[in-house]
């Protein structure tokens, strides 16, 4: 017995030592995708120092251990003669020890079900994010961040971009509605209730800034030249109007700065924008103030056929004004994607794992179904013999694996329903999590455990049951 358990525990080291190796060669070849993934410049020398040798080979260890301790004392506890005469002490009786793998079986497929409902959640809410209407219009809107270096000659600038035919108008502002926004909150009062303080956000915009992002007023008018007034005049968000009261007669009303040093600033409110997102979908929509000011900064809005040859061009304009620095610039779709860039890494490392997870638990129930098929040599030759077909034959094998997988969505289903709530909480303006998403992730396993199953049985099944009762 004890040569035995030395056995299979070397056994199980030394296959353990041989994926240490190659998962370290895996690792160091996975290296530049990992840091073109994360942005984070890790490199494998540095992490793979001595201590976290040391603790690897220990981990290692541990597993190699692990895994050689069920068939190292259970298998050599056997007794040959019950073994031999397949007596209730011999492997195939063991039904406990079946449970045991059943359990493994649902484990593993319940966490790759898991994952695959994880990441069908996370690319929807994604999908999600993509298709809602933000309220403005960021297509082919380009951002010109470092115009301010120009000085005074930033206005004639703007005015050669205007006198180019691919530009459909231009604002001089620095806000742009995606992104980081702008630490600028402001204390107001509506009217004469300085009790009612409000904290809003305030954007510095010109007349320009409302159609160039193609936002609709809803009450009111925009910012014009024509009116001198407007310096003191604002426009609010619908949001803005609800908080003060003024759902739907905002015009006419004024607000109150608290927060400045001049105490008379009093503005009225002209206009009314549509609510439009101007932070993530983390966040709900809050009440923002436009005022009219100018800021450092260009949002350009192309024609979208043109946006790649207007760049190009910018930026040859950009380098004849000598200011000795590069144009720094943006798409507005950039700074949108690059918004929700945690959830897009998130989505296809859920992809990824879940594929990992998938094929862990094949192997499993590839050699769970072997050695069933193989205790079963007899019984399917006996049934060969009285006439069974292939199909029913491979049919009696793939049924009890398939309901090991129900049972994984069984299991996987509420956990994982659970989590993506939570996931989904963070966000202000989600999906609802649908049935047909642990429909799809119970059929795919299924379908994958049938394919590993069904080769198994099917090889089992068209093996001559001669060969097979032979020795009875």
């Amino acid at each position: 017995k004890a040569n035995l358990v030395g056995q299979f525990l070397t056994e199980s080291l030394l296959l353990t030592g041989l994926a240490f190796v190659l998962a370290i060669g895996l690792a160091n070849l996975a290296m530049p995708f990992f840091r073109e993934f994360t942005g984070k410049a890790l490199n494998l020398d540095v992490l793979l120092g001595p201590g976290v040798l040391v603790g690897m080979a220990v981990f290692g260890l541990a597993v190699g251990l692990f895994a050689g301790a069920y068939p190292a004392f259970f298998l050599s506890g056997f007794k040959p003669m019950a073994v031999l005469k397949n007596a209730p002490g011999a492997p195939s009786a063991a039904g406990g020890h079946r449970h045991l793998r059943s359990g493994l079986v649902v484990a593993q497929f319940a966490i790759s079900i898991g994952l695959m409902v994880a990441t069908a959640v996370v690319w929807r809410q994604l999908s999600f994010i993509q298709h809602k209407k933000l309220g403005y219009d960021r297509a082919s809107v380009l951002v010109l961040e470092n115009t301010g270096l120009l000085g005074d000659r930033e206005r004639s600038f703007r005015e050669q971009l205007l006198q180019d035919p691919r530009v459909a108008s231009i604002s001089n502002s620095a806000f742009k509605p995606v992104g980081p926004s702008w630490n600028n909150n402001s204390m107001v009062y509506p009217d004469e209730k300085a009790g009612q303080l409000t904290r809003a956000l305030r954007y510095d915009v010109d007349e320009s800034y409302i159609p160039t992002l193609g936002m609709k007023i809803v009450q009111g008018r925009n910012f014009s030249p024509d009116f001198r007034t407007d310096s003191s005049a604002i426009i609010i968000n619908q949001t803005a109007a609800k908080t003060f009261g003024w759902p739907d007669g905002a015009v006419g009303h004024t607000l109150h700065w608290a927060n400045r040093g001049d105490k008379t600033a009093t503005f009225q409110v002209i206009g009314v924008v549509e609510d439009f997102h101007f932070k993530s979908l983390h966040e709900p929509i809050a009440p923002l103030l436009m005022v009219l000011a100018q800021t450092p900064g260009l949002i350009v809005k192309t024609h979208p056929s043109d946006a790649a040859d207007f760049l190009a061009d910018t930026q040859k304009k950009w380098e004849q004004l000598g200011t000795g620095e590069p144009l720094v610039y943006a798409f507005m779709d950039d700074y949108f994607q690059k918004t929700y860039e945690t959830e897009q890494k998130t989505g296809l490392l859920m992809g990824f794992f879940a594929g990992l997870a998938i094929l862990v638990a094949c192997l499993g129930l590839f050699g769970l179904a072997a050695h069933t098929a193989e205790r079963r040599t007899k019984e399917i030759g006996i049934r060969k013999v009285l006439g069974a077909s292939v199909a029913g034959i491979t049919g009696l094998l793939a049924r009890d694996f398939l309901k090991l997988v129900v049972v994984a969505l069984v299991v996987a289903s509420p956990v994982a329903y659970f989590f993506m709530q939570k996931w989904l909480f963070d966000f202000a303006y989600r999906i609802d999590i649908q049935w047909w998403m642990f429909a799809g992730a119970g059929l795919v396993a299924i379908a994958v455990a049938f394919l590993t199953v069904g080769f198994q049985s099917v090889k089992a099944a068209l093996a001559n049951p001669v060969k097979s009762l032979r020795s009875e």
